[in-house]
């Protein structure tokens, strides 16, 4: 069976710092992991212990972030982004 990812983020957009909970969930994935990017580049990354739950991010700096929820298992990989907005 292939991975399902599901994600959302309760604002995407807003001013600094800018506190964003995550909300996700994923069905036939064996590992469930997730990554910040910025500027197109990932510069931070961590795995979920288990496959549904929450994340608060409180972001710093004015910029433009990708957050991508990724689930794997032995047949194939998914992902679901969500872009927030910094000001």
């Amino acid at each position: 069976m292939i991975p399902v990812v599901n994600l959302s983020a309760n604002v995407t957009s807003g001013r600094a710092p800018l506190s964003v909970l995550f909300t996700f969930a994923s069905q036939n994935a064996e590992v469930t992991g997730w990554d910040l990017a910025k500027d197109q580049d990932i510069y931070q990354e961590g795995l979920f212990n288990s496959p549904e739950g929450t994340l608060v991010y409180v972001f710093q700096d004015r910029e433009t972030y990708t957050f991508i929820l990724v689930a794997s298992n032995d047949n194939d990989t998914v992902s679901k982004q969500v872009t927030i907005t910094v000001r």
